[in-house]
């Protein structure tokens, strides 16, 4: 992939994000069949996130870099290490600004 994944999580995975933590998430831009990927994360450093114009002000973002990521067609493909690829690359992960207000 040459472009770093983009990767939604759901609020409570966003929250836990942290260095060298794991996450599950999903991949809106990676398909594989008709599905978004399912995405398992060990995370590398979290670095600074550096706002783009295009951003959307109801996503908020984290940056990490030095992760491993690994795609599967399902949550219980990645549960029980059946990934269909896995590599190390940066990392944007995101989630709903809604979704954190809604606390």
């Amino acid at each position: 992939m040459n472009q770093t994944p983009k990767i939604f999580l759901s609020q409570s995975e966003f929250d836990a994000a942290e260095d060298d933590g794991f996450v599950y998430g999903r991949n809106y831009n990676y398909r594989i069949g008709k599905s978004a990927a399912y995405v398992y994360i060990d995370l590398g450093k979290e670095k600074p996130y550096r706002d783009k114009d295009s951003d959307p002000l109801s996503l908020k973002y984290k940056f990490f870099s030095g992760c491993t990521i690994c795609y599967a067609t399902s949550y219980e493909d990645l549960e029980n290490g059946k990934s269909m690829q896995c590599f190390t690359a940066n990392v944007i992960l995101y989630c709903s600004q809604e979704t954190i207000a809604g606390n």
